[in-house]
């Protein structure tokens, strides 16, 4: 999950907020908890305290042009990154695609 890190910095009650709910959970941890253990309530304790006072990042959209067959051709290309020609190949018919796609619209 991707949170909105910047509205830490600008609103300073949201980040008091967050910093106090973090405290709270880890204040209420016993002394002699193993570390691994310790670990996971501290990793559960800031992302719950991130899920209730950091808003969520927008997601980014694809651009209106962009088809799922130039898509399929990307995911292809990430695949075929040991293999340098084919990876070139790939990327030539990506960019030609997209090129094609974004001029008719």
């Amino acid at each position: 999950m991707e949170y909105n890190l910047k509205a830490l910095n600008k609103d300073p009650d949201l980040r008091n907020k967050f910093a106090i709910e973090v405290k709270n959970k880890f204040e209420a941890l016993e002394a002699g908890t193993a570390e691994e253990r310790l670990w996971e309530i501290l990793k559960d304790s800031i992302e719950k305290a991130a899920e209730e006072n950091i808003p969520k990042q927008p997601k980014r959209e694809h651009k209106k042009w962009m088809a799922q067959s130039i898509l399929d051709k990307m995911a292809l290309r990430r695949k075929a990154k040991q293999h340098p020609s084919r990876y070139k190949s790939i990327d030539k018919e990506i960019k030609k695609s997209a090129m094609r796609q974004k001029k008719n619209g």
